[in-house]
């Protein structure tokens, strides 16, 4: 038997104890419990291989069935789930952080609405009454009365503010008929606290939408600014 105090530590023990650290990082049920699988499956391999005792090889032994067990069980699971085609547009965009589960759990909470052209989502400096997801059509952004920005779907409105209840910080207008989905505020944030592993993810989802809102005005206001120059 190889001297595990004394002996430098197999690779394969070593690789198997990144993944397992890397793995915990993840909110995602299915790339946990993967890479907790993966890092087992590599810690045995490595114990055998310098020689390790039984007990050590009985636990990695039991740590790899145990999360390939709740692997079987996430994919039979996820087998179960429906979307229509829009929710898994609505997944694949603004919910790509949430596992499958946890993306059916939250559409239940809301409903979808055919919109019409003028009607406002959000008001400047009013709380945020729901969450909204723009499906299809567009939406004029305005603070104090000028313009900002246009939303093209597909894309969250509303979640800046909808969980903190501070007042939105622009008017947010349907200039056309559109499709979307909404979670009145109240029941979202009651929902998010009895599911913190959702509230997480969306939190990743909503700083995504974000970021994906400002790198489009940019490019909106440089446009703008482009045509005025030539125009000049």
């Amino acid at each position: 038997m190889v001297g595990m105090n004394s002996e430098p530590l197999p690779a394969l023990l070593v690789v198997g104890g990144i993944i397992l650290v890397a793995a915990t990082c993840f909110e995602k049920r299915l790339v946990l419990r993967g890479g907790l699988a993966l890092a087992a499956f590599s810690g045995l391999a490595g114990w055998v291989g310098a020689g390790g005792g039984m007990i050590g090889a009985v636990l990695l032994a039991g740590l790899l069935a145990v999360n390939l067990f709740h692997l079987a069980l996430i994919f039979l699971r996820d087998r179960r789930l429906r979307f229509s085609d829009e929710e898994a547009r609505m997944a694949a965009s603004v919910f790509s952080a949430l596992d499958k589960r946890q993306a059916r759990h939250l559409m239940d909470q809301g409903i979808w609405i055919d919109g019409k052209a003028g009607e406002s989502l959000t008001r400047e400096n009013e709380p945020v009454s729901h969450l909204f997801y723009l499906s299809e059509g567009t939406a004029e952004v305005t603070s104090l009365g000028m313009w900002i920005a246009t939303l093209k779907s597909p894309t969250l409105i509303g979640e800046v503010t909808v969980l903190d209840e501070t007042g939105a910080t622009a008017t947010v207008s349907l200039d056309q008929p559109a499709r979307f989905w909404c979670v009145p505020a109240v029941s979202l944030r009651r929902f998010l606290s009895e599911n913190p592993d959702i509230r997480t993810a969306l939190e990743n989802s909503f700083a995504g939408a974000m970021a994906e809102k400002l790198r489009s005005s940019n490019q909106s206001r440089s446009a703008t600014k482009n045509l005025t120059a030539a125009a000049a």
